[in-house]
């Protein structure tokens, strides 16, 4: 049975990353390009097999950006639990993200433990860029961006947290649709963990 746990650093920690297929923008030109995802829960809720995440989203890995966002367009769409980050972690002045004016929160996000029994949830509140409004067409860089949670390199560094990629899986299946060969996105291919 799984169970809540709203401690992060007790112990150590694992969650699966997955490959996702995005497009990198470079003026009117766009490129396919492989970025790498966590699932994330977004509330708890009890279920006959105990606390269980609900709803889940998706969460870009993004170590080329300081901060982690929060999109407007995902923030708008989903039941989050954002509350004032203290000053210590606040950064100042707050940064824009794609030009676009921010303020900053913390945003309460659940994770399942690989490490430890029954794959227990975790509870991390994890400090976010907040932008105001979508950015324009020409400050987006990724296509993803608008759809997805950003985790910045603040996020890994704050929680000691390192990636593992496993480049022998990777793999290719067939589009229920068009039959061409597409990225397996629901296969893990490596992991973001935190020793003891």
């Amino acid at each position: 049975m799984s169970t809540a746990n709203p401690d992060p650093l007790s112990g150590p920690f694992r969650m699966p990353l997955y490959p996702t297929l995005d497009r990198l923008y470079f003026g009117n030109t766009g490129t396919r390009f492989i970025r790498f995802s966590v699932l994330v829960g977004l509330r708890i809720r009890e279920t006959s097999l105990g606390p269980q995440p609900w709803p889940v989203a998706r969460a870009i890995m993004a170590p080329e950006s300081p901060y982690s966002v929060l999109p407007f367009d995902v923030r708008m769409g989903l039941d989050l639990e954002i509350t004032e980050p203290p000053e210590s972690l606040r950064p100042d002045p707050i940064p824009s993200w794609r030009g676009v004016p921010c303020s900053f929160g913390l945003v309460t996000l659940w994770f399942r433990n690989d490490l430890v029994p029954d794959h227990q949830l975790v509870c991390f509140e994890v400090p976010m860029l907040l932008p105001h409004s979508a950015p324009t067409a020409t400050h987006q860089l990724y296509l993803s961006d608008e759809q997805n949670m950003l985790f910045g390199s603040d996020f890994f560094v704050r929680e000691q947290f390192q990636v593992l990629l496993q480049f022998d899986q990777f793999y290719q299946i067939d589009h229920l649709i068009t039959g061409a060969s597409v990225l397996d996105s629901m296969t893990p291919c490596g992991y973001v963990e935190r020793d003891a």
